[in-house]
């Protein structure tokens, strides 16, 4: 499953978040989960070109957990 980059507005606020592609639409109205609960009302304002594998997505969060496991 591949993933494309897109700015999402909700009111006036922005954020770029990767999606997966079925949903990366201009103009489609998104559920997002924010803090452990869902917000609705994200608008696609545009999609990037970039696609991404959900493997190398959560490749690039991994720097996370090493971070845990070290002593840093």
């Amino acid at each position: 499953m591949y993933s494309r980059q897109c700015i999402l507005r909700n009111n006036k606020t922005f954020t770029v978040s990767y999606i997966p592609e079925q949903y990366a639409k201009v103009g489609k109205i998104l559920k997002l989960k924010e803090n452990g609960e869902w917000k609705d009302g994200w608008i696609v304002e545009k999609v990037g070109s970039r696609r991404l594998t959900e493997e190398v997505i959560e490749r690039s969060q991994d720097y996370k957990h090493q971070r845990k496991a070290s002593d840093i």
